[in-house]
């Protein structure tokens, strides 16, 4: 589709420092991708676009980053969870099944509580 004279006019410039700070509200938010570019107004591709251009690294080294099998977590010898390192952040199998997605900023004293309200409720 031929992009028209009037949609070059409206398109939006971002400098980096904006697009950063889209990435980081969008890590922060806890929302999917598509969901927060939609309540955003930006569109979904451009954010998956610049989370591959300023994350530092190509979708191509993501993969090898995230490609680490899980690590099992014990408490006083008794299998609580499995871990995963990701590029972005890190993953947590409760052996209840619960899956836990945590980004590269996270409060440990949050993680904490929500580990245990998903370790409860499995039981």
């Amino acid at each position: 589709m031929a992009r028209t004279a009037a949609h070059r006019e409206k398109r939006t410039r971002w400098t980096p420092e904006q697009a950063k700070v889209v990435l980081a509200e969008l890590e922060r938010s806890g929302l999917p991708l598509r969901t927060f570019a939609a309540r955003r107004g930006i569109d979904a591709e451009r954010l998956y676009r610049w989370r591959t251009r300023f994350s530092g690294a190509s979708t191509r080294s993501m993969a090898r980053v995230a490609s680490p099998g899980f690590t099992e977590i014990t408490v006083s010898g008794t299998p609580v969870a499995q871990y995963r390192a990701l590029g972005n952040g890190f993953e947590i199998v409760l052996t209840n099944g619960a899956l836990v997605r945590v980004g590269p900023s996270f409060e440990p004293e949050a993680l904490r509580h929500v580990l245990a309200i998903v370790a409860e409720a499995g039981r």
